[in-house]
């Protein structure tokens, strides 16, 4: 039975470090991997809509076949997330959800201000397991 993992938290968090150290030979995805021109982060409302649409349909693919899948992304509202857990459903996958507590440098350069927009938008999701990545 493949495995879907989820991996949340605001920006800075730690999402990828430990995605990439708690599964080293999973598939990782992230909606920003979909946000790349020629290496470079280009950032716009329709080009992450575009993201979330390929991001969800690889992890569609990759389950189907058997393949187990973590994805880190901010995940910050429910529906966000039961979004996956349908397509876990629909594939026969198990699902997990995990949620980053780190306080690192993000990625992105985003400002206190927004990470803390960020952190105020954030809704529990039941069963989450709470990580603080190092």
């Amino acid at each position: 039975m493949a495995i879907l993992h989820l991996v949340r938290g605001v920006p800075g968090s730690g999402k990828s470090t430990f995605a990439h150290r708690q599964w080293p030979a999973v598939l990782r995805l992230e909606n920003d991997m979909f946000c790349e021109i020629d290496g470079k982060y280009q950032w716009s409302k329709d080009r992450v809509k575009t993201a979330i649409n390929m991001c969800t349909s690889m992890v569609g693919m990759a389950l189907k076949s058997g393949c187990d899948v973590v994805v880190a992304n901010t995940f910050t509202k429910k529906r966000y997330i039961a979004a996956y857990e349908k397509i876990a459903r629909e594939n026969g996958a198990k699902f997990e959800v995990y949620r980053c507590d780190g306080n690192f440098q993000n990625t992105h350069r985003l400002s206190p201000s927004m990470v803390e927009s960020f952190k105020k938008a954030m809704e529990d999701w039941p069963g989450e397991i709470f990580v603080e990545p190092t």
